[in-house]
């Protein structure tokens, strides 16, 4: 429930009224089995010059063929140049986004993680309900935090969150380019 007294289509919002609806995944077109996932986790979204910035979860299922596509991925003996090879583009998941306040509609994407279908049975890897990997349960479970910062002399405004993985991404507010990137490192 968004309040933003300054546009009164957004106020509708507290008469429980949907003012947005925008969609993470491709249609399934009423079948089952297909996409399911890519949920908002950050309950509270940076919201700033008409953009709604937001970060997504995993997938929990994905079509047949998209985890064929991942099987035979696993079953090269090279890795592939392209590990994106397998995510439709209308495919959100583990992505940081910016939305249009007013439409909902996605100015800008960056998705961050590649293939990761994972759910509770993946917890073991012995399971044969898991799907094939890689599957590194990389969701972001946080909205993305705005920074003003200089990078190498130069003012950015910048989008921040950080993946269960440990990947901490910052991108541009404005049109979603990689500004940096970096890992952590666990240290016990």
């Amino acid at each position: 429930m968004l309040h933003l007294p300054r546009k009164p289509r957004q106020a509708k919002c507290l008469n429980r009224r949907r003012f947005m609806q925008t969609y993470m995944l491709p249609d399934n077109g009423n079948k089952t089995g297909e996409y399911a996932g890519a949920g908002i986790w950050g309950s509270s979204p940076s919201i700033d010059e008409n953009h709604v910035y937001i970060a997504t979860g995993n997938m929990y299922s994905a079509p047949l063929r998209i985890r064929q596509c991942q099987e035979e991925q696993n079953n090269q003996t090279t890795p592939t140049s392209d590990p994106g090879k397998c995510i439709e583009p209308e495919n959100h998941s583990n992505s940081m986004l910016a939305l249009d306040l007013d439409s909902g509609e996605i100015k800008w994407y960056r998705q961050l993680g590649g293939y990761d279908l994972w759910f509770f049975a993946c917890n073991n890897l012995s399971t044969p309900n898991c799907p094939p990997g890689p599957n590194p349960d990389a969701d972001f479970s946080e909205a993305p935090m705005m920074l003003s910062v200089n990078v190498n002399g130069t003012k950015r405004e910048i989008v921040v969150a950080v993946q269960k993985s440990g990947f901490a991404w910052a991108l541009d507010r404005h049109n979603g380019d990689l500004v940096w990137f970096t890992v952590s490192v666990l240290l016990y």
